[in-house]
């Protein structure tokens, strides 16, 4: 007596058969996914690298703060304390 086949097992002998069909190039999915994952890095990589380049430039951009002398410390301190003064004499 011969086994009778529901059409769901006839599918799944040819989605076997079409796995094995030698002609069917084989992808190796995990080799697939590694090279995704090494350009991915490259990517990242590359954009860290701009974005420590656009840092660096604005750093160079920046002002820097003059150095006042000790001198001219004293007569800005000096101008202040006479402002101050004439403050407190307007006050009273």
């Amino acid at each position: 007596m011969p086994t009778v086949r529901t059409p769901f097992q006839k599918l799944r002998n040819v989605e076997r058969q079409a796995l094995n069909y030698p002609s069917m190039p084989k992808l190796d999915v995990v080799a697939i996914l590694r090279h995704q994952l090494k350009e991915a890095k490259a990517t990242v990589q590359r954009l860290h690298h701009a974005v420590q380049a656009l840092e660096r430039l604005g750093r160079s951009g920046r002002r820097r703060a003059s150095k006042i002398s000790a001198a001219g410390r004293k007569r800005i301190a000096a101008a202040q304390k006479a402002r101050w003064k004439k403050l407190r004499l307007v006050k009273k």
